[in-house]
């Protein structure tokens, strides 16, 4: 990312494996303007913002998928 504005870090529930870290990376490298960074274990997605973008955005249930992590 080129011009980032700003850095939020999320803590996310029930993320426990390699395959959860890169889905929840997927989910929210797929949101326009964001670059998220998976910390396996520490439980946490650093996301990066080249614009503004609503935290219920990154932390929508539905990015992550119906039995994945969730972040809060």
């Amino acid at each position: 990312m080129k011009n980032v504005i700003a850095t939020k870090t999320f803590k996310v529930d029930g993320m426990h494996c390699e395959k959860c870290s890169n889905r929840v990376t997927e989910a929210v490298n797929d949101i326009p303007g964001v670059a998220g960074v998976v910390d396996l274990k520490k439980g946490i997605v650093t996301v990066s913002y080249e614009q503004e973008v609503a935290d219920e955005q990154i932390k929508d249930s539905r990015l992550f998928y119906s039995k994945w992590p969730t972040a809060r």
